[in-house]
């Protein structure tokens, strides 16, 4: 399997089997013969329907780092091997389809020293204490060897430094069903699309599920993101998704009648979500955000003891000494600037918390109705922009876009300023004092 470019046409495939206790799995490999770039399988057999499943995987893999021809492929004289099906699919794509001569395992070289080299380096070289982790590290080792292990037949570089597109580890994940690297940053340069990773690398991942979780679950990777939190984001409409609607529709009705408490209903939607599998247990479980719990559970009796201990009076009569004679409206724009000057340093959440009993106790002492008060102070926590530590996703969205500290303000205050607008100037024409 060659390149119209390259001139020592040859690909050996081979199924290797590997003796475990219960029993057998086959390591099917292919070597191409200029470059000597190798990819391999573990699977549970050798029959023919298996060999061209891999056949066709391999082909994608070698297209992918720029090996599109097929010159002639050179295999054993295993049933997989002389199966009519698989000389079909052979002949199919490449030149010739040429079988060593029996017990003449030389004519295979290539593969044979592959092989060897895979069973000294890592096989054998230690104990391994599952299939599944034996498997994992084969993987990893088929990327060492192509793109980092120098190759006497390649000049003493890795076998990748031969291709067209040269060494780049960065992109060698790149498969039939897309799986791999998308894109790959450093700091200081815009991409990376040859070379080596390094410590602190940023790379942009995308394939299944299942293959996006084994690698962000890779002992040398720091996931951003969750792929299971990315997954539930981007899940097709289905059965279990109509069965969420119904229930988030049924509990906003059950809500907005007042047939049961808020907290009984909410309860109940959860339980039934779980009950009928739309969620999981653990999922479930995961989307309970405990800081959120912790920091209600705080906030709620300091609001109490700001309300009972006077000291919401305190600041009410002082807000109303000064400015209660003017007018209501005011009042709201002094109580709206302290939710949003608070707000850019604590959690919005808990600045309502504690805002509030000021609030209701400023309507009172002005004789005025509460509604534009507590609406002010519900807009007004909402106008976190500028500092990254005043919301979760401020500070979630700082290191990937690379802001500083002060990128927030320049936009922030735009927004700022259209919140104060909406709570001062819309707020009482809706809820008049």
């Amino acid at each position: 399997m060659v390149d119209p470019a390259m001139v020592d046409p040859g690909l050996r495939l081979r199924a290797w089997p590997v003796s475990a206790r219960a029993g057998y799995v086959y390591l099917h490999s292919i070597v191409d013969g200029f470059s000597r770039l190798a990819y391999t399988e573990e699977l549970a057999d050798e029959k023919a329907t298996t060999t061209i499943g891999f056949f066709h995987r391999a082909r994608a893999f070698f297209a992918a780092h720029g090996i599109h021809r097929f010159v002639r492929v050179v295999t054993d004289n295993g049933p997989n091997s002389t199966a009519r099906a698989f000389v079909r699919t052979v002949l199919a794509v490449a030149s010739r389809h040429q079988r060593i001569r029996p017990h003449t395992p030389r004519h295979n070289g290539k593969v044979e020293r592959y092989h060897r080299i895979l069973a000294e380096e890592l096989l054998y070289a230690r104990i391994w204490t599952s299939e599944a982790e034996r498997a994992a590290a084969i993987d990893v080792w088929n990327i060492h060897y192509n793109y980092h292990r120098a190759h006497t037949a390649a000049g003493d570089q890795p076998p990748a430094s031969r291709l067209s597109a040269g060494v780049t580890n960065v992109m060698a994940q790149n498969t039939q069903s897309a799986e791999g690297v998308a894109a790959a940053l450093r700091a200081g340069v815009d991409t990376i699309e040859h070379g080596h990773l390094q410590v602190g690398d940023v790379l942009l991942m995308r394939g299944a599920w299942d293959a996006l979780e084994r690698k962000a679950g890779h002992s040398g990777v720091l996931s951003v993101d969750d792929p299971d939190l990315i997954r539930r984001q981007s899940v097709r409409l289905g059965v279990r998704s109509y069965v969420a609607v119904g229930v988030l529709v049924l509990m906003c009705i059950v809500l907005a009648l007042e047939l049961l408490p808020p907290a009984i209903v909410v309860m109940i939607a959860a339980v039934v979500l779980v009950v009928s599998r739309v969620l999981s247990f653990p999922q479930a479980q995961r989307a309970i955000s405990l800081t959120t719990i912790v920091v209600v559970a705080g906030m709620i009796p300091l609001s109490t003891a700001i309300q009972t201990s006077g000291a919401a009076d305190l600041i009410s009569d002082s807000l109303v000494a000064a400015f209660g004679e003017s007018s209501p409206r005011l009042l709201l724009v002094c109580i709206v600037l302290i939710v949003m000057v608070l707000g850019q340093f604590l959690s919005n959440l808990a600045t309502v918390l504690i805002v509030a009993p000021v609030a209701v106790a400023v309507a009172g002492d002005a004789g005025v109705s509460p509604l534009p008060m507590m609406m002010g102070i519900t807009i007004a926590g909402a106008a976190s922009f500028l500092t990254p530590v005043a919301t979760p996703g401020n500070l979630m969205v700082q290191d990937p876009g690379a802001y500083r500290f002060g990128d927030y303000w320049k936009l922030g205050l735009v927004c700022m300023a259209l919140y104060f607008i909406i709570a001062t100037v819309l707020v009482p024409i809706v809820w008049p004092f």
